[in-house]
């Protein structure tokens, strides 16, 4: 649990750790020596995260509808971006033809490219493609 703890603090930050709750499951395999029937949930919250960088009324939602509606502006098919936001085909737009995750992949770096580009972020894709990587102004 420790280094799931140190993990978390690195991802969403210390300051926004709330609490480890342990909880005892319904079912799971005991043995003699070891107990699997306990699990744990790592609480941060986000309006710590948002709080602390002025950001105001921030979901999911709205950035899940942000995304669409920036992957529209980009000129990316509205079935790809579906799909990269984890839909399933539609029958009309798609005839049910899922795209693979290469197939995705071209349209995620059209999306990503124009948004970088509106926030005037810098970003040369050739460098290790496929990487992630650390973009500021």
């Amino acid at each position: 649990m420790h280094h799931v703890r140190e993990l978390c603090d690195e991802v969403f930050g210390a300051n926004n750790f709330v609490a480890i709750i342990q909880f005892e499951k319904n079912s799971g395999q005991t043995t003699s020596l070891i107990s699997v029937d306990v699990d744990f949930i790592v609480w941060y919250s986000k309006k710590f995260v948002f709080s602390s960088a002025n950001i105001e009324e921030l979901t999911i939602h709205g950035l899940r509808r942000s995304f669409s509606l920036l992957g529209e502006a980009a000129g990316a098919p509205a079935g790809a971006i579906a799909q990269v936001m984890g839909h399933k085909p539609s029958a009309t737009a798609e005839g049910y033809r899922p795209r693979s995750i290469d197939a995705l992949r071209p349209f995620l770096e059209q999306i990503e490219s124009y948004i970088l580009e509106r926030a005037g972020v810098t970003f040369d894709a050739s460098i290790q493609p496929g990487k992630l990587r650390v973009v500021a102004r």
